[in-house]
């Protein structure tokens, strides 16, 4: 006859295959426990038994669930579009817009009475428009995309064996255009909102 084994929890088979590690550092909050089937003395954790409690009155049902034939695993370039599209929604200010809603652009008169549209609230660090907030987040959404492109470009996956030499450099380029840009017009923008910030008394 085979010999029976006691039937113990998925983290109880973990630790059984980490004995050294887990039965040392986890000593203190484990109380020993005999198995009544093979009668060997194990360590079993007081959360672990605090859990098994319910399963002693309750037994779980034999439920089958299917998975529908719609519900399929996102591609990662799908949770990528979808990250990012979060993400300039966020540094956008969205919620900024919702909450306070503010005009799409601003608007000012000259010396000549004339009223003219303004596409940044100045002096206002913690004020925009809607317009300024898209702007400013499409920067910040193509500076890390030329940050992405260089990684990808550069690191692991990024060889000579992946694409020919010249679609590397083209690569390269694309990446280091898309930080500068982001970079460079981010600077004007905060020079346009504040005016005289980056000069030194």
């Amino acid at each position: 006859m085979p010999r029976p084994t006691c039937h113990f929890s998925p983290l109880l088979r973990i630790a059984k295959q980490l004995q050294t590690g887990y039965f040392t550092l986890s000593r203190i909050l484990q109380q020993p426990f005999i198995c009544q089937q093979t009668g060997n003395f194990v360590w079993i954790s007081k959360m672990e038994a605090i859990f098994q409690i319910p399963f002693k009155v309750l037994a779980v049902p034999n439920v089958k669930i299917r998975k529908p034939g719609w519900l399929v695993q996102p591609s990662a370039m799908v949770i990528f579009s979808m990250a990012l599209f979060s993400y300039f929604l966020v540094t956008a200010g969205v919620i900024y817009d919702v909450i306070v809603e503010p005009p799409g652009v601003g608007s000012t008169v000259d010396d000549r009475g004339i009223s003219r549209p303004v596409a940044f609230m100045p002096y206002r660090v913690n004020g925009q428009y809607i317009l300024e907030g898209l702007a400013s987040s499409f920067l910040f959404t193509v500076g890390g995309v030329g940050f992405i492109i260089l990684y990808n470009n550069h690191g692991y996956s990024g060889t000579y064996k992946s694409h020919s030499r010249l679609g590397y450099y083209l690569m390269t380029a694309v990446g280091f255009i898309c930080v500068l840009v982001s970079v460079l017009t981010t600077h004007i923008f905060m020079k346009i909102k504040l005016p005289g910030y980056y000069l030194h008394p």
